[in-house]
């Protein structure tokens, strides 16, 4: 068993359902948003510094699935996502949300190659040990491509995927956080304009 489907099935294994079944949650399983904005960001952005030592592990891996894949028209061979940036979100004292960036680097995903169970790692390596309080991740843009190359973007219902789930990095430990999108389930063309409201379902693993 490779390592992508075997985090595939700890995904499922972790929320209770079936392979079959894991992108048929209800919405009120997982706490998640689509926004413009990060909140309690201002206009001045104000991220908390990094905090020494980066004693603990962190790895955040991103796949979509087959739910949805059949009915992808023939017309989009491609089917892009282009994510910026990742961050995790904390508590200053005073209990203010700051956010931590874990990748500030624009990485291009076809959701057609994450349909299998594979993931793709949009981070992976040491951070600060601690308690956070949620995930978000920027996209720079979606787009699906034609047989023959054209390019037609797809309208995203939030610039970030903001995820409300409290999880802690251990010290001298590694901690997963998988997503899984759901972007080919709400992939929709209507008179030539895509759009895709995707069925985010989520899972934290401790190793």
């Amino acid at each position: 068993m490779t390592r992508k489907i075997a985090l595939s099935l700890a995904l499922f294994a972790s929320l209770g359902m079936t392979a079959c079944t894991v992108d048929a949650p209800t919405p009120e399983d997982f706490n998640y948003s689509f926004l413009d904005e990060l909140p309690g960001a201002s206009s001045a952005f104000n991220e908390l510094p990094f905090r020494a030592p980066a004693d603990a592990h962190i790895i955040v891996s991103f796949g979509d699935s087959d739910q949805g894949i059949d009915d992808v028209p023939s017309s989009a061979v491609e089917v892009m996502l282009a994510i910026d940036t990742v961050r995790v979100s904390t508590v200053d004292e005073e209990g203010n949300t700051q956010w931590r960036t874990i990748r500030k680097d624009t990485v291009e995903l076809d959701l057609l190659q994450l349909a299998d169970g594979s993931l793709e790692q949009l981070a992976d390596g040491p951070f600060s040990a601690g308690q956070y309080t949620g995930l978000a991740i920027e996209f720079e843009d979606a787009w699906v491509v034609a047989p023959g190359g054209k390019k037609s973007r797809i309208e995203l219902p939030g610039r970030k995927l903001v995820i409300e789930e409290e999880f802690e990095l251990y010290p001298d430990a590694s901690t997963e956080f998988v997503v899984n999108f759901g972007g080919l389930r709400g992939l929709r063309n209507h008179l030539g304009r895509w759009s895709t409201t995707p069925n985010v379902v989520y899972a934290v693993q401790n190793d």
